[in-house]
């Protein structure tokens, strides 16, 4: 018995000793250049977590080195394979810490081939792809990208934790793949308020993007996956153009190449000229195009989370979105116009309603700007952190 109580006596001194120094936090991330979402989600969590005081130690997935100059040659080849072993990677170096959070569900695969010393947290932003790998949806570009997809998703049993961004996310976890309830905890992402507001416009901003003029401005900040629903946004600006002849709809971010890419789409639809392509544009200039906007459209049919329309209510833009996913959960019940994404007369008139109704869109603007208060990338950090702190000072951790 003497044994049995000092054995748990140490164990508890551990426990306090460990919770009154600061934690060791290992940040596994993609390293990505550039303003993609979850870029922004690893680095305001890793800023996040160094003003509580958190060593945070950044361990990124890119090949260095000999290999990173051989995988990058290889992109002769039809794959990509830096970029498929940088996103599912194989297996890293671990370094020393207290717990280790992989910031996408995509690395997961990781826990196969060499499971790192500590407690494992994995955010997981959505496993669309996974969900509609059998449905001929254009999900995966590769059979290798699904294979190894497959494997990641599955891979997220060995997780200590899941922090889903979004109830949707949950929910899915849950129904899709037979995840434990208790190891799922839900923390949304954020938006900083610094720099996603109402302000005025510089000069000389629309004229270096082309934006000169009357212009009804519509903007949509995102890719060319299938999921954002770039088909139906196009068909859909080709009625609102026979409406609101000055309607231009800006997009800001990747745009693909081929049938399924937004400028083949924009031809099909006969809007070519009524499209403005960007491309990835500076950081710094991403929340100006918000406050250039007439109207943001976000039309995907299904959404882990939906930055963009937080961001876009966040700067007082009116917001059209497509009703599936989480895009609901971010927006409320009267942040956006929530449509059906595959309605394209709907999300057109939606879009027109919007462009000629002043009251409606001063109503969006406000009701907008209210709802983005509630969420903070300060308050991802904090509930962040507390779930660390559950799961190394908790042999059995629950996360609710």
């Amino acid at each position: 018995m003497t044994s049995q109580v000092l054995e748990a006596t140490t164990r508890a001194n551990e426990r306090s000793a460990s919770s009154s120094r600061p934690l060791t936090v290992c940040l596994v991330s993609r390293d990505d250049v550039g303003f993609t979402g979850t870029s922004r989600y690893v680095d305001r969590l890793a800023l996040g977590l160094r003003q509580h005081e958190v060593n945070v130690i950044s361990l990124s997935t890119r090949p260095r080195g000999l290999m990173g100059r051989l995988l990058m040659a290889g992109r002769v080849l039809r794959i990509d394979p830096y970029t498929f072993v940088s996103t599912y990677p194989i297996r890293v170096r671990w370094p020393r810490a207290d717990l280790y959070h992989f910031t996408s569900h995509t690395f997961a695969g990781l826990l196969r081939t060499g499971r790192p010393p500590g407690p494992v947290v994995i955010t997981v932003h959505d496993i669309g792809p996974y969900l509609e790998r059998n449905s001929g949806e254009h999900a995966y570009g590769h059979r290798v990208h699904q294979v190894l997809d497959v494997i990641a998703v599955n891979a997220l049993h060995r997780a200590t934790a899941v922090v889903a961004v979004s109830d949707w996310t949950r929910q899915t976890l849950i129904a899709a793949l037979g995840l434990p309830a208790t190891r799922i905890g839900v923390i949304p992402l954020g938006v900083d308020q610094d720099r996603y507001h109402p302000r005025p416009v510089p000069a000389g901003f629309r004229e270096r993007y082309g934006l000169t003029g009357d212009s009804r401005i519509l903007l949509y900040v995102g890719n060319d996956e299938p999921r954002k629903n770039i088909r139906a946004l196009m068909e859909a600006l080709r009625i609102v153009k026979a409406r609101i002849d000055k309607a231009l709809l800006v997009k800001v971010g990747l745009t693909w190449e081929g049938p399924h890419g937004s400028r083949r789409l924009a031809e099909e639809s006969a809007v070519s000229g009524a499209v403005r392509f960007l491309g990835e544009v500076p950081e710094e200039d991403l929340p100006l195009f918000y406050n250039v906007a007439d109207a943001v459209v976000m039309p995907s049919l299904y959404e882990g989370f939906g930055l963009p329309a937080l961001e876009a209510m966040a700067s007082g833009t009116p917001l059209v979105a497509g009703n599936a996913g989480a895009v609901g959960e971010v927006t409320g019940s009267s942040g956006a116009i929530l449509v059906e994404p595959r309605d394209v007369t709907g999300l057109a008139a939606a879009v027109v309603d919007v462009l000629l109704d002043r009251q409606l869109s001063a109503r969006l603007s406000h009701a907008g700007l209210l709802r983005a208060a509630l969420f903070s990338w300060e308050r991802t950090a904090e509930r962040t952190l507390d779930l660390y702190r559950s799961l190394v000072q908790s042999e059995q951790p629950t996360v609710g």
